[in-house]
């Protein structure tokens, strides 16, 4: 048992359990093989794929692209985001810990998803725009 694992959630857990599995494929994948792997359970807070702020926010000069990926949640998602991802929820708030803006909502991403599990895995990926700060001189030309 690990005590106070890092989390890109809050609040993070108290505690994350010793991961057999996870800690086998890592040993495999990285020799000689002494890594140790922990895992908890995060709560996702879920979104409305439809919020106004996925549709515009691409729209001004100063917007530029974020992207958030995570594991596919073991329980699966009650608004999946269709076959073959139905797994995945359609859309989430992603953690602020891990980007540069947590929009409202965050629409499902089915290429980045793709490219992704193409890789191996079972990631579910997430997309939006984020608004550069004034005086950061990050324009997106159109």
């Amino acid at each position: 048992m690990m005590d106070d694992p890092a989390s890109q959630y809050e609040p993070a857990p108290a505690y994350g359990l010793f991961d057999t599995s996870y800690t086998e494929y890592t040993r495999k994948r990285a020799p000689p093989g002494h890594s140790c792997c922990y895992s908890w359970c995060e709560k996702v807070k879920l979104a409305d794929p439809s919020a106004p702020s996925v549709q515009n926010a691409c729209r001004t000069a100063t917007a530029f692209r974020e992207e958030f990926c995570m594991a596919e949640p073991e329980g699966g998602a009650s608004d999946g985001a269709g076959s073959p991802y139905d797994r995945c929820p359609a859309a989430i708030v992603p953690p602020r810990k891990a980007v540069f803006s947590a929009p409202d909502s965050a629409a499902f991403d089915a290429q980045a998803t793709a490219t992704r599990r193409s890789k191996g895995g079972t990631d579910c990926c997430y997309a939006w725009c984020s608004q550069a700060p004034p005086g950061s001189g990050l324009l997106n030309k159109k």
